[in-house]
């Protein structure tokens, strides 16, 4: 209590000598002063140190849903037609849309769709790299190409097998029970060795040929006593050769197909009483798993068509011209075919309803065998003097390779990577000899 009352004297003490003292101050003539007061400080909203982009990814399929059109080239190759087909029809079996398809035709202003998928060499701005890309790839590489631009997918590549390798890259990667989204900058290349004659053929390389014999293909007498002799064409799956025998009648000609291992010629089947005329030669088709067959005389329009497991016949169809020769190109999805009467010759699309023009060809007065392709050339096999003609396939005639083995008659060629396969009859006209021909720069 004591110490209390002490305490109050001193702060009532303290506080008239501090009351004193700023008096005194001011009397001195200073300006009287007096203390500021604190405004409140203003009130903030934090925000984010980042605002977030718009989301500029490709949402192909969302919701249930899709605002995208398939756009291909107005003057498409047959590939990059079904490669849209097929995208479609993925779409449609995962998610149960169907997107418009469109090509990239001039259209009228403001028609354009605003979210496309540009599959094929289309002429749009976004198509460009990837085109490039594609072009530069040396002889012997082929492949896919897959970018995401702003409200755009484009999809490239080198041939048919190539378009199916970007289609399931697709599939596994973006096509998801969701949805499928495609993040925007995203790009993805896929290269392939495809190893091909062409590899080794040019204008100006010297050549070296070296043919080395395989195997006979023995003459055959079928069930009905019809004697199967005189080798006519041929071809290969990769696996096995296909050689027509027919007993050398000049109208009605019956022919046995000896299915044989290609490397070893342990005879796998024989497949007699074939009506395909002069048989003069033969081509697979690995998309459809058919051989074809083409006629020649008497019957020059004609192609028939056989499943290439069974060899049971399907159909026969009718072209416009006469025909001597035929050949499937893979890389391109078509058929290329060698006009009789003339070292001419044209292709037609994979299902035969659209042809190109037809190509002038070389005319150096040898006999017109079968025809080869691979990745970049074609290939015509000729007698007397045995040799092969090569032409790019828009014409341009590259060269004659003569061929070391000039006993007997070369009637077809196939090749599988760089090597051919090339079927000759005897000198005796009784079966025929099958020769692995390995053509490369010395």
């Amino acid at each position: 209590m004591k110490n209390t009352a002490i305490t109050r004297i001193f702060a009532l003490i303290f506080a008239i000598i501090m009351t004193l003292s700023l008096a005194s101050c001011g009397g001195e003539g200073g300006e009287e002063t007096t203390l500021p007061i604190a405004e409140p400080a203003p009130e903030t909203t934090l925000s984010p140190e980042t605002t977030a982009e718009p989301d500029a990814d490709l949402h192909i399929v969302s919701g249930g849903a899709s605002e995208y059109v398939a756009i291909r080239p107005e003057s498409a190759e047959s590939y990059e037609i079904e490669a849209v087909k097929e995208i479609k029809a993925l779409i449609k079996e995962k998610y149960g849309i169907d997107i418009k398809l469109d090509t990239d035709g001039k259209r009228k202003p403001g028609t354009d769709p605003e979210y496309q998928i540009l599959c094929g060499k289309t002429d749009e701005p976004e198509s460009a790299d990837a085109i490039a890309y594609i072009e530069s790839l040396g002889v012997g590489k082929v492949s896919f190409v897959i970018e995401a631009h702003e409200k755009r997918l484009v999809i490239v590549a080198s041939n048919v097998s190539m378009y199916e390798a970007a289609i399931k890259y697709l599939e596994e990667n973006f096509m998801k029970e969701s949805g499928m989204t495609v993040p925007e900058g995203f790009r993805y290349t896929e290269e392939a060795e495809t190893v091909s004659p062409a590899i080794h053929i040019d204008k100006d390389n010297e050549l070296e040929v070296k043919m080395t014999k395989l195997y006979e293909i023995a003459t055959h007498k079928d069930k009905n006593g019809v004697n199967c002799r005189i080798i006519q064409g041929a071809c290969t799956d990769g696996e096995y050769l296909y050689t027509c025998l027919n007993d050398g009648a000049k109208s009605g000609a019956v022919t046995t197909i000896v299915k044989t291992e290609l490397r070893s010629g342990k005879v796998v089947a024989k497949y007699e009483g074939i009506m395909i005329d002069h048989a003069n030669d033969l081509t697979y088709n690995p998309k459809t798993k058919e051989i074809l067959a083409c006629h020649n005389s008497p019957n020059n329009q004609l192609v028939s068509i056989f499943d290439a497991e069974t060899m049971e016949f399907k159909e026969t169809i009718k072209l416009r011209e006469n025909i001597y020769a035929i050949e499937y190109d893979e890389d391109e999805d078509r058929y290329w075919i060698g006009l009789s009467g003339s070292y001419d010759f044209m292709s037609y699309n994979a299902e035969f309803r659209k042809s190109s023009k037809i190509i002038r060809g070389y005319s150096n007065g040898f006999t017109k065998q079968g025809v080869d392709a691979d990745d970049k050339y074609l290939y015509f096999v000729l007698y007397n003097t045995n040799c092969i003609a090569v032409y790019t396939k828009s014409g341009e005639y590259v060269r004659q390779i003569d061929l070391p083995v000039t006993a007997g008659e070369p009637e077809n060629i196939s090749h599988v990577g760089d090597t051919f396969y090339i079927v000759y009859n005897n000198p005796s006209w009784t079966g025929g000899i099958v020769y692995e021909t390995v053509i490369t720069e010395k």
